[in-house]
């Protein structure tokens, strides 16, 4: 081993005392019922989980850049206080939090918008104008600091400043560094940034986090069957590069999102979801080997500090069945017995 490496693993391991337990997450998402805090934490404690993920949704308008709530459906969904709630009822029985704020991007375009039309998702938001950058950047900075506020005022264990907004990211760097500065003179616990899985290599402010984290959603397999062995050394390969990047800033690595729909061809393309996939055929033992490849191989890595499933369901939904969730399924046992350990 080279001695530069030797003496980055010696740093990386100096810095991350405060991470010495490994994070045993679980994304948490709604419709959100206060009625049902006490039993959804119990049954998150009986995966053996230590940490919840709570993920905030904010909608972006294409016509004037404002940031609001995205519909809750009369149960909280998206409101600040069914986070409270559940964050109160959460730390009460001794389980962390992961703050992580998401933007979603109106779809419905107009000639008159601001962003423009080729636009679709948070990660490739593109404005016309100069100054509409400027306008985003304002509400954004809005956003995300009303949530640091809320962050410190529950002492929640690490706060999420963005999550997968790559493009944003790209044109306005300066503009992070500033919200990085802005969000640690309101917020006191650790920080960081949710990088989607094809551009964590490309961000440009790290060094001012603490925590490299990742949204894992890495293609890992070829085909409708899943095959163990063949997504394990996909995820060895992936490791590489994880590991490349941690030693370089001198930060552990958090998998902020990994998880798998129980259909065929779940680890070709892991992002999608349920209305990008018609015709899904469900396939529970797909989604079981993904997750018994994710911890046989990168769950192992020096580098690699933990993960949060995504994702658990407080108040199921239609699509419950082949969605993401491992509820109810061979995939909820995988969790339980590897976060035992």
């Amino acid at each position: 081993m080279k001695k530069v490496n030797l003496i980055l693993i010696i740093i990386l391991m100096t810095h991350s005392t405060n991470w010495a337990q490994i994070v045993k997450g679980i994304n948490v998402v709604g419709p959100f019922n206060s009625a049902l805090n006490e039993s959804s934490i119990q049954s998150i404690k009986q995966l053996n989980a230590n940490w919840i993920a709570l993920t905030p949704e904010a909608s972006i308008s294409r016509s004037d850049l404002s940031i609001h709530p995205t519909s809750n459906n009369q149960q909280w969904t998206h409101s600040p206080v069914g986070y409270i709630n559940l964050i109160r009822a959460a730390k009460a029985k001794g389980v962390k939090i992961m703050l992580k704020p998401h933007l979603v991007l109106e779809q419905k375009v107009q000639s008159t918008d601001l962003v423009k039309k080729e636009s679709s998702w948070r990660g490739d938001i593109q404005m016309h104008k100069e100054q509409y950058w400027t306008s985003l950047e304002k509400a954004y900075s809005q956003y995300i600091l009303e949530y640091a506020k809320l962050a410190d005022s529950l002492d929640v264990e690490l706060f999420i400043i963005g999550t997968e907004l790559k493009s944003f990211v790209k044109a306005r760097p300066q503009f992070w560094n500033k919200l990085i500065i802005a969000v640690k003179n309101i917020y006191d616990g650790p920080i960081s940034y949710s990088a989607n899985w094809d551009n964590y290599q490309n961000i440009p402010f790290w060094r001012q986090l603490n925590l490299i984290c990742v949204n894992g959603y890495f293609p890992i397999s070829t085909s409708d069957e899943t095959n163990i062995k063949e997504s394990k050394s996909k995820w060895k390969q992936i490791e590489k590069y994880l590991t490349n990047i941690s030693l370089k800033y001198g930060k552990k690595i958090l998998i902020s999102e990994f998880g798998y729909r129980n259909i065929n061809g779940a680890g070709t393309q892991p992002w999608l979801h349920v209305s990008q996939t018609e015709n899904a055929i469900p396939n529970n033992k797909v989604q079981a080997n993904l997750f018994e490849a994710f911890f046989q191989s990168i769950w192992q890595s020096e580098v690699v500090i933990g993960g949060f499933v995504w994702n658990w369901q407080q108040a199921p939904s239609s699509n419950y069945n082949t969605d993401f969730t491992i509820q109810d399924k061979p995939a909820e046992e995988i969790i339980s017995q590897q976060y035992s350990m």
